[in-house]
């Protein structure tokens, strides 16, 4: 049940609203970065699991940079957050690999739509555990 009468539960909303707006504006730019490489690559002859590992890798140090400044403004240990920020990419990058190849290899999606919706599910899973993990309040 929400305590509605906490004056503390409006802020943390709010705060973790714009948390997700400013994550979200961070996605749209680590997407384009990540897809223009993932079909560029692709375009050139690379395989579209190569160009999608590259495309991530890239997107990764942006993310990390953006989000800790921007998105989470935390001052938080460098050196831990970037070990915590690398475990939850590992993790939410493997969930959407996994789901990747299962639209591919299993279900016949079409590569180009199973990359985007593929990115769906890494972003969920993503900000849930920068927010918890990486970025937490302390």
């Amino acid at each position: 049940m929400i305590d509605t009468d906490s004056r503390s539960a409006p802020v943390l909303h709010r705060r973790t609203f714009f948390e997700a707006v400013r994550f979200a504006v961070v996605g749209l730019v680590n997407t384009a970065i990540t897809l223009v490489l993932i079909y560029g690559l692709t375009a050139l002859g690379l395989s579209y699991l190569m160009a999608n590992a590259i495309g991530y890798a890239a997107g990764f140090v942006n993310s990390f940079v953006m989000n800790r400044q921007w998105t989470f403004r935390s001052s938080g240990h460098w050196g831990r957050q970037a070990v915590a920020f690398f475990l939850v990419f590992a993790v939410s990058y493997g969930v959407q690999f996994l789901a990747l190849l299962a639209q591919t290899e299993w279900l016949g999606v079409p590569v180009w739509l199973a990359q985007g919706t593929s990115m769906v599910v890494y972003t969920g899973v993503n900000f849930l555990l920068n927010k918890i993990v990486t970025f937490r309040s302390v």
